[in-house]
């Protein structure tokens, strides 16, 4: 036989809010709650439902041993409580906002904002939160905020990256050119990009084969060339994350949207986790758009944001501060929801089953159908009223509430809930400074692979003359792809080694360039039969492309010109043309 023990210590909250509860969800208050619904006469006209002594025993089963005393040490605690005027939905909203935007900027001088919790009813309510408090530059985690496909500055690349994909795609090209990158990182007013595309738009009805980019391109010359002729040409062509991380760095997006560089980093690991399965852009385009489950958030629990999530997810959780922008009761009998569905209820009988229609309006014709009516409303309040539970025990510390008096068009039964004299109690404790929120410190670099098989094969074919001389090759590879790590003790000789390397008048022009010349480092090329190619430098020029390969030493040169000329025959492929030549620069020529 199991037994029901009820916890009388409460080792969460502060005295003020554990007090406030315990005077909430006290029999006698909610035995005047009850009352003071029927004393109402807007509430009592729109339901006249009675609750029984039987039924309040149901309610005292379930809230009579809430009562709780304090389990730690803690003292004070903050609780306020403001009820709304709005009488329409707008109304609310605005109201809502105007007070929660000073509330958490208040907050913020003493508490993180990862400290504050924002809890709704639904996703509606938290995507609208959500929304709101991104416009105010507030840090948000939340189910809204973390998906990746919500991230409008990720919409706006996969825009960008289904134009490259398929350059015909005037929607692609258009939605790109709409969003806010696009005005921010070019300096084209959003006016004008409009203006552009409207214009297309009106002569494509026209002409058939009109291609928005080709009149970009005509138009804004030197925004194509700065912004899109380079990833233009290399997709298909280059490693899909450097493609990627090269438009995020071209455009700017870290400078223009620092909020969104946890969304930037999880885009680019979507991208290199495809890459192990296919690399091709036409892949990956159809990866995320089914994207599912775990990989569609962004984790946030390292950064300094506020949480916004349901109530029923935040059951079994503390923060905190918690704020309730709506404290509702939305009482629906039957299964029907917010979102307008008609409720409905199982009905099994001896000669089988079968569903009642539940509406109000036709409870006045049927005493059965009453009967089953404020069966179903008595149920439905008993969710309602351990949903406000669980809302209002959820704080450590502080708790602010706001109580709509309605919902949607009728009145809000939770307007009955709180005594008068629990509407404010505390005062906020002295707390050190919180920092100013600040965007997660999270640095976008182009991949470059710690795996070194090309670099690997080449020293294991050859005799080194020494261990040293085969780690000071490895390290001079490293370094000239600007990775790697440099070790103490050889710093200053390397670097001076390297020094001479680059001087060197057979060297130097490969180094000291124009400002023009286009440089890529390990640039990875797929040949006709599906071989990755990497160059160690890519050198392209107005007429001109260089391919260069840096070997440690001239021990098997047949072997590296060999190499060479099946690079050469493969740019030949990309760069039509150009006249492709190829060097190979030796770090030690004995």
């Amino acid at each position: 036989m199991s037994k029901k023990t009820s916890l009388d210590k409460n080792y969460r909250s502060c005295p003020e809010i554990i007090n406030f509860n315990n005077r909430v969800f006290s029999l006698d208050n909610l035995q005047g709650f009850l009352q003071r619904r029927l004393d109402d006469s807007t509430e009592n006209k729109r339901h006249d439902i009675h609750f029984s002594e039987t039924d309040f025993e149901q309610i005292a089963n379930t809230f009579g041993v809430s009562a709780q005393s304090p389990g730690k040490d803690l003292n004070g605690g903050v609780v306020r409580v403001t009820y709304l005027e709005g009488r329409v939905k707008q109304d609310r909203s605005l109201e809502v906002r105007q007070k929660l935007i000073p509330l958490i900027k208040d907050l913020c001088g003493r508490f993180s904002l990862k400290d504050i919790a924002i809890l709704t009813r639904g996703n509606q309510e938290l995507e609208e939160i959500t929304q709101w408090l991104l416009e105010e530059g507030i840090y948000v985690s939340s189910d809204r905020s973390s998906d990746i496909k919500n991230n409008p500055l990720v919409s706006e690349l996969m825009s960008l990256l289904g134009f490259l994909y398929s350059p015909v795609d005037n929607n692609a090209f258009a939605q790109f050119c709409l969003g806010e990158l696009m005005p921010k990182a070019t300096g084209i007013s959003p006016q004008a990009l409009r203006d552009f595309l409207f214009d297309c738009a009106r002569r494509s009805k026209q002409t058939k084969e009109l291609y928005f980019y080709k009149e970009f391109r005509d138009a804004f010359p030197q925004v194509w060339k700065s912004f899109f002729e380079d990833f233009f040409r290399q997709a298909g062509v280059s490693p899909l994350y450097e493609l990627t991380a090269g438009i995020i760095a071209r455009f700017g997006c870290e400078k223009h949207f620092p909020q969104y560089q946890g969304f930037l980093m999880h885009l680019l690991e979507l991208v290199k986790m495809q890459e192990t399965e296919s690399c091709d852009l036409s892949s990956f385009l159809d990866h995320y758009e089914n994207l599912e489950g775990e990989d569609r958030f962004v984790p946030m629990a390292q950064m300094d944001a506020l949480k916004v999530l349901t109530v029923h997810k935040a059951k079994g959780l503390e923060f905190p501060v918690v704020i309730v922008p709506y404290l509702e009761m939305d009482i629906k009998a039957g299964s029907g929801g917010r979102d307008g569905s008609q409720a409905y209820i199982l009905d099994i009988q001896d000669e089988g089953m079968g569903l009642i229609r539940l509406k109000e309006s036709y409870r006045q014709f049927c005493p059965e159908l009453q009967a089953r009516y404020e069966q179903e409303y008595k149920k439905a309040f008993l969710v309602e009223l351990n949903s406000a539970y669980v809302a209002l025990t959820r704080a450590i510390e502080e708790l602010y509430v706001f109580v709509p008096a309605k919902v949607g068009n009728t009145v809000n039964p939770a307007m009955f809930l709180i005594p008068e004299d629990c509407l404010s109690s505390g005062m906020p404790a002295k707390r050190p400074a919180a920092h100013e929120p600040s965007a997660p410190h999270q640095k976008i670099m182009p991949f470059i692979s710690d795996t070194w098989s090309g670099l690997q094969e080449e020293f294991l074919n050859q005799p080194a003359k020494s261990a040293v001389l085969a780690c000071k090759g490895e390290f001079y590879h490293a370094l000239l792809m600007r990775i790697g790590h440099v070790d103490e003790g050889s710093i200053d000789e390397v670097l001076e080694e390297i020094r001479d390397f680059i001087d060197r008048e057979d060297v130097r022009p490969f180094f000291y360039l124009p400002v023009d010349a286009q440089v890529f480092r390990e640039k990875e090329f797929v040949n006709k039969f599906g071989d990755t190619k990497r160059v160690d430098r890519l050198i392209v020029l107005k007429d001109e492309v260089w391919v260069v390969d840096f070997k440690l030493s001239p021990g098997a040169q047949g072997e590296h010109q060999k190499q060479m000329d099946g690079y050469i025959e493969l740019m030949k492929q990309f760069y039509p043309k150009h006249k492709i030549s190829g060097h190979v620069l030796y770090l030690q020529n004995d």
